[in-house]
């Protein structure tokens, strides 16, 4: 079952390390917490357009993800992209993130792919009931649902 699908248009930010700061734990990346909050936004901004509610407990989710990235650099580690993202969806497609039992991946660059413009940077998001995952080949097809999901999300049917 589909949950969740949508492009969150953004530079993608990893989430970082906490750090002691005069005292205080704090966040080693400031962007952070604003890109949890626009993912979060967006994706249950979807679930209210499709009428589709949260996950119940215990219920396992896969999640695609497609990072769409400027070719200007400030990356961050893969597996710091994908926990922010999957930190901002508690709960709002799953109550716990130790529900989600399969995540896939990608990372393209924008000057990568010539031959399919992807438009903006920013973060292709789909979560599943895992009876439908194991149905799909999401990450053979990740760019081109990035752009398929950029375009809707400005308008234009894709």
């Amino acid at each position: 079952m589909l949950i969740a699908e949508c492009f969150v248009p953004g530079h993608p930010r990893p989430k970082g390390s906490m750090e002691r700061r005069g005292g205080r734990m704090v966040q080693s990346s400031p962007e952070s917490g604003t890109w949890q909050r626009r993912v979060a936004a967006a994706v249950r901004d979807d679930m209210v357009r499709r009428g589709t509610p949260m996950a119940p407990v215990g219920a396992p989710v896969a999640v695609t993800l497609a990072y769409v990235m400027p070719d200007t650099g400030g990356l961050g580690d893969i597996d710091k992209l994908e926990r922010n993202i999957l930190d901002a969806m508690t709960g709002v497609v799953y109550v716990d993130d130790v529900q989600v039992m399969a995540v896939e991946h990608v990372r393209v660059m924008m000057g990568d792919h010539a031959s399919v413009s992807v438009g903006a940077p920013g973060v292709y998001i789909r979560a599943l009931g895992v009876t439908a995952a194991g149905k799909l080949g999401i990450v053979d097809r990740s760019v081109m649902l990035a752009r398929g999901a950029y375009l809707r999300s400005i308008g234009i049917d894709a």
